[in-house]
This record gives structure tokens, C-alpha cells and sequence, in this order.
């Protein structure tokens, strides 16, 4: 395994930089106030023993501490389990699992747990954590097996009858998992966790009463919190108790006035077509707000966590135009919620455009949003007027499959960069490996761009990128009487054929190019594009390979299988905080909406990674195999 890391920060002059690594390769150079340094290293073995791999978590955190940049390491082989693993005790083996776990590393948490479990098989907590990574990995039965045991050596386990719930929960076991929530709730009833799940539960069950009465039990346990109390009016909603749903919708509103907050209140109030004036007046403070926070960022200063508020705009305008929606005022509608869709693109906000364009007999739009809704993992059931409208004009859905997907990746053309009359330019200079450019933009509120920098990348490419970029335009972001200027990214391509493409998103960040930093090669993949987690500040590579096609066939294999497992890994956590309302990040920070939301991209996003690792690589049945089973698990999330 190499890797191989180059960083570049601006600083002031002079300098002086005098660091020893070690065994570590370290070079510093300057250039006119910018330092680039770089580190290698190297394991020659072909199995790496536990131990070593602590070694290079020692490097990871030096680099972290050094100059602010970090760097991330992946095992380019099977982790090697067995080494070393035997030297360790259970209490050391539960401990690695459990920290695996919380990396997202499942595989490797399970495999540590099964030998800590395998040395004791009446350990104290291992048997619970082993159940929590079968449960990550969809191995549903296990896990259930696991948390049992955990049940049988503690019977008064603080965590696993919670678990055991929430897997019931997942197999739509839901009798049974109100019966394990009540038995955690026996064992402790000030748990913070099991009295929202409890009450996702029972809302699932359509059991609204129910379901408030563990939201205030929740609050009770939580304190006053203004998104439970949204979550309480929302059920007492449901259960036809609209004063007592006002009640809770006011207090929320009291003790917190922020855009999430004022959103979390007039969705529902769309939803159950209840204080419609109150809702729009709600939701246009919400769009009012977010859209002040974010319209002062600059290239030089971008609004913190910039691409998660833009994304909530995103929502809190799908609100405003379901508000519309639901007052009939259907062609007041149709700008919001495209301005949304823009932004967000979530299943719900393409499915609310399908039912503007139905009802404004405009089939083939209605067609084309549904597509993209229908294609995806989604909170609730697509809608009957909908369903019905489809079926109407184009024939029983279950039977479109092709022009289903035909339709649903037409979207996936929005986010590439082509400009207008011509094509990408492409420099002279030979390109040995990929070579990526990353540019960021100022877009105003027609489209034009009006600024530009270039963020990585090496001359004649950046050059060409930052000249290529500065003639791009985009389809404006506006909505009745507003305009928004934005921030994007745009990653360009360049390969050894003298070929180039290039992908843009909102924001400075691109989750695509850093999450295949993170896989120390680079690949383009344009469906992804949109999916932004982490600032890509450094260009890594892989020194050898990348000239010989199949080699680089088997390597881009690889990146999109690897891509695709830390995708699922990514949306498995989400989903499974997206079914913990209350936990206090959840409610601090978002709804489990916006969660389930992520999730739902992510796991897609994987499939699709899935797919192309497939399509490369025929012969490789892992890569078929993760692709069916992960369609397997959206399948049956989707009934």
C-alpha cells in the first residue's frame, strides 16, 4: 500500500518549517507564499498485522495536527483480521469492533466482534455491538440472534431490547417492536433514546394518539424541545385533534423562531390543509430567512456548512409551494417548488411537481418527475391521484420500467458543464494519469457567472478549466420576486484519450472527488455529482497503472466499488439516525426527514456505483453480488 498526499496552502512569507517524521518521507517546497508538502508511505507487506495499522493511524493523526490538512487511509486489500488478533484480549477485541462500528467500518467491526464473542461467549457488551453490525450489514436474522444473546447473558442490558426494537421496527415487525421498546422503557425509563422510536413506531402503525403520547414522554425525558413539540403537533394533526396540534405547533414557535422550526410547523399544516394562511406565512419566513443567510457568501467568504443551507432552503421552498398547492393556487406553486427541486433533489419535491404538472395536464412533465420520485426510496407512498394520473395516460406503471428509467436519467444531465456552441477545450499537453481541475464560481441571478477561481489542479489544465468555466451559464435560481446568487464547484477531467467533462454542484464541496480522494484515485462520475459531503483541498494519485487500460479498467472498477461501500456505509448511519428523532443531534440539527432524505440519495448513489463496478468488471461476482443485494434491501425499504 502507498500513499501518496500533496497539499497546497497559501501562507504568508517568510517561513520556516523544520519537522522530523521518522520512518515517514516528508518534502517541503515554496513557491511565491504558496507551500506545497507532500508525504509518502509505504507497507511493503502484503497483509497488514493489526498492529501496523495503528501505526498509520499515528501518521494520520500527525498529519491532522500538521498545517491543518489531513489525510485519509483506506486498505487497498481485505483487512487482515486474523493477524495479530489472536494477541488480543476480548475486552481489547469488543473495544476495536466497537470503534469500527463508529467509523461505519461494519465488515471489520463484525469480523472482531465474532472473535470476541468466539473467546467469550458470555461477554458484557459484545454480543450487543456484533448485533448493531449484522444489522448495518442487512443480516437482519443474525442480528436479531445477537441481541437475544446480549438479552439472555444481562437480561437488564441498557441498550439491546432499544436495538431489538428498532430491528423489528425495520422488518415492519411492528407489534414486536413496541413490546421491546416497552421492555427497555421497563429497564429504564429515563432512556433518551427508545421514547422517539417508540413513537416513529407507532406512527408507522397509523396509531397517531399513540405515537403523541411518546412524544411527550419524550419531551419529558429530553426537556422542552421545540422539534419535539413539532413532532407532537404533527400527530395530534393526524388524529383529528387540530386545537391540541395547535397548542404544541405555538409553544414550538415560542420557544424557537428559526427557518427549521417555522418549516417543521407549516409542512405539516400543508399536509393536513389546516391554517393554510399561517402555513404560507410560516413558510415564506422560513424562505425569507435561509435565503438572507446565504446570499451574502462570496468566493472569499462562504457561509459555514454553505451546501447544508442551501439544501434546507431547498425543503423549506417545497414547503411554501405545497402551500400553494393545497390552496389551489396550483400555477403559484409550480416556481417554488422547481426553484426546490433545484436545490433539493428529493423524492417528495419531484413527486409535488408530478401533481402540478397533472394538475395542470402537462403529461409528460408529470411523466418525467415521477420517474425520478418513483425510482427512489420514499418516506410514504406515492400518492393515488398520482398513481392514477400515470396510469391514465401512459398504462399501469409496473409495466414502464424502461421508460421509467429512460425518464429518470434525463436528470442526470443537469449537473454536467457543456457550453454553449462548443466543446470543453482540452490542452496539448500529454496526460499521463487523469488529471482533475476544480474551479469554484459566483453564479447571479440570471445564471451568469461572474467569478471564478480555481481551487486544484496544474497548469495548462487549470487555465483552460477557469477559462472554460468563466463562459459557462446556468438555469437561474429565482422564485416570485427573488433571485439567489450561488456558489458552485465544477470538477474537469482530462484524460490520457484528450478527452474532458466536467460535473458541477452547489457549494464549495464536492463529495464525489473527495470521496474518491479518499480511494487515492480519481474517476469521474457525473450521476453523483449533486452529492456533496467533505472540501476537497488536496489531489492524491496513484504512482503506477493508470497507462495500461486494463489496469485502469480494474482500477475504476475498484474506485466505484469502494466508493459504493462507503456510500451504503454512509446511508446506513443516516438511516439509522433518521429513525432516532430525538436523538440530540437530530433535534439540534434537522429532522429525521432530512435524514431519511440522505440516506435514501446515498443509498441510490451506492447502487449506482454498484452497477458501474459491475459493468466494468463482468467477471468479478462481488461486484454483481453487492449490486443485487443492495437492490434487494431498497426494494423491500421501498414496500
Amino acid at each position: 500500500m502507498e500513499v501518496d498526499a500533496v497539499y497546497e496552502v497559501d501562507l504568508p512569507l517568510p517561513i520556516h518549517v523544520e519537522r522530523a517524521f521518522g520512518r515517514y518521507d516528508s518534502t517541503y517546497t515554496f513557491d511565491h507564499g504558496h507551500l506545497k508538502t507532500r508525504r509518502i508511505v509505504k507497507v511493503k507487506e502484503d497483509k497488514l498485522p493489526a498492529e501496523r495499522w495503528q501505526e498509520l493511524e499515528a501518521f494520520q493523526k500527525l498529519m491532522n495536527g500538521d498545517l491543518s490538512q489531513s489525510v485519509v487511509l483506506r486498505r487497498t486489500g481485505p483487512t487482515d483480521v486474523e493477524a495479530g488478533a489472536e494477541k488480543l484480549t476480548t475486552d481489547q477485541l469488543s473495544e476495536a469492533g466497537s470503534r469500527a462500528l463508529a467509523k461505519g467500518d461494519f465488515e471489520t467491526a463484525r469480523e472482531l466482534l465474532e472473535k470476541a464473542t468466539a473467546k467469550d461467549p458470555r461477554h458484557k457488551q459484545a454480543w450487543n455491538n456484533l448485533g448493531r453490525a449484522y444489522a448495518s450489514l442487512d443480516f437482519l436474522d443474525e442480528a436479531e440472534k445477537a441481541y437475544k444473546m446480549q438479552i439472555e447473558i444481562n437480561p437488564s442490558d441498557d441498550y439491546a431490547y432499544n436495538n431489538l426494537g428498532l430491528l423489528y421496527h425495520r422488518r415492519g415487525q411492528y407489534d414486536q417492536a413496541v413490546s421491546a421498546y416497552k421492555k427497555q422503557i421497563g429497564i429504564n425509563p429515563f432512556d433518551k433514546l427508545v421514547y422517539p422510536n417508540l413513537a416513529a413506531t407507532y406512527e408507522e402503525m397509523g396509531k397517531w394518539d399513540e405515537a403523541a403520547e411518546a412524544f411527550e414522554k419524550a419531551r419529558a425525558v429530553l426537556h422542552d424541545n421545540p422539534f419535539l413539540f413539532a413532532r407532537m403537533g404533527n400527530m395530534y394533526l393526524k388524529a383529528g385533534k387540530v386545537d391540541e396540534a395547535r397548542r404544541r405547533f405555538e409553544r414550538a414557535l415560542e420557544m424557537d423562531n428559526s427557518p427549521m422550526t417555522l418549516n417543521e410547523v407549516a409542512y405539516p399544516l400543508a399536509e393536513a390543509r389546516v391554517d393554510l394562511d399561517k402555513a404560507q406565512d410560516y413558510s415564506e419566513t422560513a424562505v425569507d430567512k435561509m435565503a438572507g443567510m446565504v446570499q451574502e457568501s462570496t468566493l472569499s467568504q462562504t457561509a459555514p456548512q454553505y451546501y447544508t443551507l442551501l439544501t434546507s432552503l431547498g425543503s423549506y421552498l417545497d414547503t411554501l409551494g405545497w402551500v400553494f398547492f393545497q390552496k389551489g393556487q396550483v400555477s403559484q406553486a409550480e416556481p417554488y417548488l422547481k426553484a426546490a427541486f433545484q436545490l433539493h433533489r428529493a423524492p417528495l419535491i419531484a413527486e409535488h411537481l408530478a401533481r402540478v404538472y397533472a394538475a395542470q395536464n402537462n403529461p409528460n412533465s408529470a411523466f418525467r418527475y415521477y420517474a425520478f420520485a418513483s425510482r427512489r426510496p420514499h418516506p410514504e407512498p406515492i400518492s393515488s391521484e398520482l398513481e392514477s394520473y400515470i396510469k391514465e395516460r401512459f398504462g399501469d406503471p409496473k409495466s414502464l420500467d424502461g421508460e421509467l428509467k429512460e425518464a429518470d436519467e434525463s436528470f442526470r444531465d443537469d449537473f454536467r458543464l457543456e457550453l454553449p456552441g462548443r466543446t470543453l477545450t482540452c490542452p496539448a499537453t500529454p496526460v499521463k494519469d487523469l488529471v482533475r481541475v476544480t474551479v469554484e464560481l459566483l453564479v447571479d441571478e440570471t445564471g451568469a457567472v461572474v467569478g471564478a477561481q480555481a481551487k486544484a489542479g496544474d497548469e495548462p489544465f487549470r487555465s483552460a478549466a477557469l477559462q472554460d468555466a468563466r463562459q459557462a451559464h446556468f438555469a437561474p435560481l429565482v422564485w416570485p420576486s427573488h433571485g439567489l446568487k450561488t456558489i458552485r464547484a465544477v470538477d474537469f477531467f482530462y484524460t490520457a484519450r484528450k478527452t474532458v467533462s466536467a460535473s458541477w454542484g452547489f457549494g464549495t464541496e464536492f463529495g464525489v472527488s473527495s470521496l474518491l480522494n479518499r480511494l487515492n484515485i480519481e474517476s469521474e462520475s457525473p450521476a453523483n455529482a449533486g452529492s456533496r459531503v467533505a472540501k476537497a483541498r488536496r489531489s492524491d494519485t496513484v504512482s503506477s497503472g493508470l497507462n495500461n487500460p486494463a489496469r485502469t479498467r480494474t482500477l475504476e472498477a475498484d474506485s466505484h466499488f469502494t466508493l459504493g461501500a462507503e456510500l451504503e456505509a454512509k446511508a446506513t448511519v443516516e438511516s439509522q439516525n433518521a429513525g432516532n428523532a430525538a436523538r440530540a443531534k437530530a433535534c439540534e440539527g434537522g429532522s429525521s426527514d432530512a435524514l431519511a432524505e440522505a440516506a435514501g440519495r446515498d443509498f441510490l448513489a451506492a447502487l449506482d456505483q454498484y452497477r458501474l463496478a459491475h459493468e466494468l468488471e463482468p467477471a468479478n461476482s462481488s461486484y454483481k453480488s453487492a449490486y443485487d443485494r443492495l437492490s434487494r434491501k431498497l426494494k423491500q425499504k421501498s414496500r
